[in-house]
């Protein structure tokens, strides 16, 4: 009787740790999935800018810095952007 009881609390245990475990790494690859589709919507305004502002001669590079400038920040970033470059 006592080695199923041993059994079922490393059993136990084990999944407290796997959920511990899981709860660890999920939370920073919900920020980066976040962040990521952010820097795609940035990227893609950015292209639309580029479209728009040729006919005025206004051009952003399209990068991972500038999209996630863009991204993360929205339209203010948008504006930062095209302040800078």
């Amino acid at each position: 009787m006592m080695m199923e009881m041993s059994v079922l609390l490393a059993f136990a245990m084990g999944m407290i740790g796997l959920y511990v475990l899981a709860w660890i790494f999920f939370i920073p690859m919900k920020i980066l999935i976040k962040l990521l589709l952010n820097s795609i919507a940035g990227g893609v305004t950015l292209l639309i800018l580029n479209v728009i502002g040729a006919g005025f001669g206004i051009h952003i590079a399209v990068n991972f810095l500038t999209a996630a400038c863009v991204g993360i920040l929205g339209v203010p970033g948008l504006l930062l952007c095209l302040l800078l470059f």
